[in-house]
């Protein structure tokens, strides 16, 4: 039951920020999109981060602290966020119809420029929940965090 309702938060987050995306964007609510970012966020990125965060937590980081929450945080952006974010834009490319070949071509600079972009938010963010938030809670947190960053993700999304 936990595992379906961080499902369906984080479906709710990605849509949210999508649909954020598209008022900013101005143009008519694109309802096929935002659905297409709602099961990227319930099938791919709750399971991803759950599992992911508890990964990052048996690494042998050192202890706690300050100097063990920068540790958390280089590690999740080198080991978790690259692979993320190929695996979010492929889904997000075969959920749009898009072809192998498509998807590789239109959705790599996608990857690219949303990791950069990821380096300089990112860090703020978990250096702030390895810290502080306690490990029961932080998909939560960083879902909520999500909900801005993913305005900027389904911007690149939605300009390629």
């Amino acid at each position: 039951m936990m595992f379906a309702r961080k499902c369906l938060a984080s479906g709710l987050v990605v849509a949210t920020g999508d649909g954020i995306c598209q008022m900013i964007e101005g143009a008519p609510f694109d309802v096929r999109r935002n659905v297409r970012f709602a099961i990227a966020g319930a099938t791919l990125h709750a399971p991803f981060w759950l599992y992911g965060f508890k990964l990052i937590d048996k690494l042998p980081l050192g202890g706690i602290g300050l100097m063990s929450a920068v540790r958390r945080t280089l590690a999740t952006q080198i080991l978790l966020s690259p692979p993320y974010f190929v695996l979010f834009y492929g889904w997000i490319g075969v959920l749009e119809g898009l072809n192998p070949r498509q998807i590789v071509e239109f959705k790599t600079r996608c990857v690219v420029d949303t990791v950069i972009r990821g380096l300089m938010f990112w860090p703020f963010v978990n250096v702030i929940n390895f810290q502080f938030v306690a490990a029961t809670h932080r998909l939560h947190y960083v879902t909520a965090a999500g909900v801005i960053w993913n305005v900027a993700v389904s911007y690149t999304n939605n300009r390629s």
